[in-house]
């Protein structure tokens, strides 16, 4: 009896007990890496925000030319754009790293003030440290100014085409609010409370938060530090985990247990043969499978003991958690920001996809380019903010017109989108941009600046496979691509305002 007590004891000591503690320690340490995930995120928004500005040809003019550039600043550096995008700071850099033009931003007022009121000391030798004069250098990171602590984002200046060598830099500063916190708290269910990293707080022995180790083992609530680009501290953060029950070394159940396997050994071995050992084999063996095969799922049998039933679910609501968090990344990284339809990436994933599925069903294949004609006239004359607009109109569009499962719609960039669509013979795919075309039109967006019409229009470069076959293997969807811009180009070069195609064979291009 002492010997099955003893075995009892020891086994809840050294197996279950840590192992409860070690499931909830993996659990907070990807509570950590998601809210490390989720901060990278809003970076790389930032980045993306940036790079759209650096590579247009209006800012690269203006670099090359900041004297003659008064026009530039008065009708971009607005109050408007500070505010949609939250920042307090625009910075441009010559080719060489120095400063061009800085542009201070006060949220709390809604008004431009001097560049130094909201950086004190930009410390250009730790930002571009490590870089030569002319680098096609981008870079995100996170700085202290005089408004709290902000991300940025820094990227080369070019043309819009990406071709022309590097002519200076572009920065962009985002101060942390309120809201990207409590976005953070939504999707990692952590509790998030910041403060400015103070030199008078001991901060030696508090972790920073890329590091991902779990110092302290299992905590409630932890301290960590979010650190500058040049890896100073920026921001003490005390994060308050989702709560998980606590590991207990004894409970109720435990306790009356113990009394049966020392009252009734026979019936503790019969007891822990069905209600522990078999359970616990089944599930490791589940485990150990998903290991194998790198996936995660959902524990499904129900454990007969309470405190292993207590790490199923615990198990469960971590995979159910991860499966959220990676569902969400996975709609933030393929979706446009803007016009809410899919963005390059997704487009690339799925064309590819579906020009093979055409090619092995031998169904037609249709892919179309989509540009918005004088579209930069457009934002001139009217400004971006109803360029934007205009944007978010012609995505609803494009999503209302794209609701078949044969059909998708993208925004690759700019003013430029692309549809691509299974199944239409090439008299049907060309009624169908036509159609397309028209509804654009029908929008009335007034374009006061466009020499076609004087509403919005688009011209559209499409490209039809009437036959698909394995004989086109050989064919790559840049290729395909290609032929769509040549379109585009020769629907221009005809007036704009109209669709342009070529139904592609094996033995030659034929226009239709």
């Amino acid at each position: 009896m002492l010997l099955f007590t003893a075995a009892f004891l020891t086994y809840r000591l050294v197996v279950e007990y840590p192992r409860e503690v070690a499931t909830i320690e993996s659990h907070q340490v990807r509570e950590l890496a998601s809210l490390q995930e989720g901060l990278n995120r809003n970076l790389h928004h930032l980045s993306s925000i940036v790079r759209d500005w650096a590579h247009w040809d209006d800012t690269r003019d203006y670099i090359l030319n900041p004297d003659d550039g008064e026009a530039y600043i008065r009708a971009n550096l607005i109050s408007g754009t500070f505010d949609t995008f939250e920042l307090v700071a625009i910075l441009y850099f010559d080719q060489n790293f120095r400063l061009v033009h800085g542009q201070g931003y006060d949220q709390r007022r809604d008004m431009h003030v001097p560049l130094t009121s909201v950086l004190k000391d930009l410390s250009e030798n730790l930002l571009f440290q490590g870089h030569e004069a002319g680098d096609a250098l981008y870079k995100a990171g996170w700085l202290r100014t005089e408004q709290g602590a902000a991300g940025f984002a820094l990227d080369y200046i070019t043309d819009s085409l990406d071709e022309a060598e590097p002519a200076g830099y572009l920065m962009f500063i985002q101060l942390i609010t309120e809201d990207q916190v409590q976005a953070l708290e939504s999707v990692t269910r952590l509790r998030l409370q910041l403060q400015p990293a103070l030199e008078t707080i001991r901060l030696s022995d508090i972790e920073p938060l890329h590091s991902g180790r779990l110092v302290e083992g299992f905590q409630h609530q932890r301290l960590r530090l979010l650190q500058d680009f040049a890896g100073r501290p920026l921001l003490l953060m005390e994060i308050t985990h989702d709560p998980l029950s606590d590991p207990v070394m004894l409970r109720t159940g435990d306790v009356l247990m113990l009394l049966g396997i020392v009252l009734i050994p026979l019936l503790l071995f019969f007891i822990a043969d069905r209600l522990l050992l078999r359970p616990l084999k089944f599930h490791v063996e589940r485990i150990e499978t998903m290991v194998s095969k790198e996936t995660l799922e959902e524990l499904p049998a129900v454990m007969p003991i309470w405190e292993l039933e207590q790490f199923r679910l615990a198990f469960n609501r971590s995979v159910h958690l991860v499966d959220m968090q990676y569902k969400r990344l996975l709609y933030l990284s393929q979706t446009d920001s803007l016009t809410g339809i899919p963005n390059r990436r997704a487009f690339d994933e799925y064309a590819e996809s579906a020009w093979r599925r055409a090619r092995r069903v031998e169904k037609p294949f249709m892919l179309a380019l989509i540009d918005l004609d004088y579209f930069k006239a457009y934002n001139d004359t009217l400004g971006h903010s109803q360029g934007d607009q205009a944007l978010r109109e012609l995505g609803e569009l494009l999503h209302a017109f794209t609701r078949r499962a044969s059909e998708f719609s993208a925004r690759l960039g700019g003013e430029e989108f692309v549809i691509v669509i299974n199944g239409l013979s090439a008299e049907l795919a060309v009624a169908r941009m036509e159609e397309l075309r028209q509804a654009i039109e029908n929008l009335q967006l007034e374009h006061p600046g466009s020499e076609v019409a004087p509403v919005v229009t688009a011209s559209i470069g499409l490209v039809c496979v009437e036959k698909p076959s394995q004989a086109f293997r050989a064919v790559k969807l840049s290729f395909l691509l290609e032929m769509a811009d040549q379109e585009l180009y020769r629907a221009k070069a005809q007036g704009r305002n109209r669709a342009c195609v070529h139904q592609i064979s094996l033995s030659a291009d034929i226009a239709c």
